[in-house]
């Protein structure tokens, strides 16, 4: 039927969630990219793959994870331990030594500061802190810090805006504008 694309190839795994008409896919153990309009199979040439975000998909090649285009042509080199999707043009990277900054979209560093952990930016802010015991700070897009949050639980950013953190010292939520 027309509007309909039938593969030549059974996949493991389909993402059900297209963007923009793309579909991540897996085949034995590689991933793909698939476009269904264009009606062209998939090159299965990565050990893993996340969703695509602001028009980028983190992928895995050799152990070590980068960015591709939806075209699966790589943008950043795969040479990160981990990395959280882009969000807002900037993405989080995790270092070989198990610390985290802040790249843009051209793989370039953003700030020269170093988290230990970290959380994706919602709303142009992103949750950092530098060691384990220090409070959570949020930073701008260009990684400036913005305010501090002298509480030492993880914060979570919803899609409004609203900062929720359970304060575990005096066990009760807190929500921060």
């Amino acid at each position: 039927a027309d509007g309909f694309y039938k593969s030549k190839i059974s996949y493991e795994f389909i993402n059900p969630f297209p963007n923009n008409g793309v579909f991540t896919v897996k085949c034995g153990r590689k991933w793909g990219i698939l476009y269904p309009k264009l009606k062209k199979t998939p090159v299965f040439v990565f050990d893993d793959i996340m969703d695509i975000e602001d028009g980028l998909i983190a992928v895995q090649q050799h152990g070590k994870w980068g960015f591709a285009d939806t075209n699966g042509k790589i943008l950043i080199n795969c040479q990160y331990k981990m990395v959280a999707p882009f969000f807002e043009n900037r993405a989080m990277v995790q270092l070989e030594n198990d610390k985290w900054c802040v790249i843009d979209k051209l793989g370039k560093r953003i700030g020269t500061s170093i988290y230990s952990d970290v959380q994706s930016y919602t709303r142009g802010l992103a949750a950092v802190r530098n060691e384990s015991q220090d409070p959570w700070h949020f930073i701008d897009l260009n990684g400036e810090t913005v305010f501090t949050l002298n509480m030492l639980d993880r914060p979570v950013v919803n899609d409004e805006g609203y900062v929720y953190v359970y304060d575990s010292k005096q066990e009760q939520s807190k929500y921060f504008d």
